[in-house]
């Protein structure tokens, strides 16, 4: 995933997402390598300070937009997400409008 610090900059910014929802993104589009983050719930938990049940519910609602999709890694306990880019553009072009009219 190239430019990393504008995607994050801009979900910082999506006014439509709650900020447990923009923290959640953003940790996993720093965590990913080719649009995949495989960081779990209870390691995101942990770098938010929210409870394990409370990030749960924020990935299936990001699942639920098709933000992000659930990965099948059998035989490991390891989660992994596929980010959709087309979404973050969605994202970024959100941020990019906005910050214009700001100006």
């Amino acid at each position: 995933m190239e430019n990393k610090e504008f995607f994050i900059k801009a979900i910082d910014h999506y006014e439509p997402y709650s900020p447990a929802k923009r923290e959640v993104l953003k940790i996993m589009v720093e965590d990913s390598v080719d649009n995949i983050s495989s960081i779990g719930g209870k390691k995101i938990a942990a770098l938010t300070h929210r409870s394990a049940a409370a990030i749960s519910s924020v990935i299936v609602r990001l699942q639920g937009e098709g933000v992000i999709k659930n990965l099948e890694n059998f035989g490991t306990r390891c989660k992994s997400y596929k980010i959709n880019l087309s979404k973050l553009e969605h994202i970024t072009n959100y941020y990019v409008k906005n910050r214009k009219v700001e100006k």
